[in-house]
């Protein structure tokens, strides 16, 4: 619902700050598969919210961890989809173990047929121990047997 709520007022105000835009292959993205929009953020996160407006179905967003703080937050963040993932320079400890619990989380979603929206240039410690890598290789595993 609030999900919804949000997507129409964004595009309801996206005209105030853009003169046009353009949105193409919109037809190639499937309703009832799983996908991964790989945006990149250049531009802050104008490419997720554009995603957010103009794809028809519900999208999960991965968000960085240290943005989902206090109580209200959380409940607006979770009625948005939006999903966090840890970072070990936002002083998770654990990051490597809640970002697991993300993947799966992700995965269960793909497995749902839902998109998820990544940016993949952002930026991982590469002490990371591989498990980014490997949950994300399951990811693209499961995609290619679909």
């Amino acid at each position: 619902m609030i999900y919804k709520v949000i997507q129409i007022l964004l595009k309801l105000y996206l005209p105030l700050f853009f003169k046009s835009v353009t949105i193409r292959g919109l037809d190639k993205i499937p309703m009832n598969k799983p996908v991964i929009f790989a945006v990149n953020h250049q531009n802050a996160f104008l490419d997720a919210i554009l995603v957010g407006i103009y794809v028809k179905r519900p999208v999960y967003f991965l968000t960085r961890s240290d943005l989902f703080q206090g109580k209200w937050v959380l409940k607006i963040f979770n009625a948005l989809n939006l999903v966090p993932i840890f970072r070990q320079k936002d002083g998770d400890k654990d990051f490597k173990e809640k970002n697991e619990e993300t993947f799966k989380y992700c995965i269960e979603q793909l497995e749902k047929g839902k998109p998820i929206l990544i940016f993949p240039e952002g930026h991982l410690d590469l002490n990371f121990g591989g498990s980014f890598l490997i949950t994300f290789y399951q990811v693209k595993k499961f995609l290619l047997n679909t």
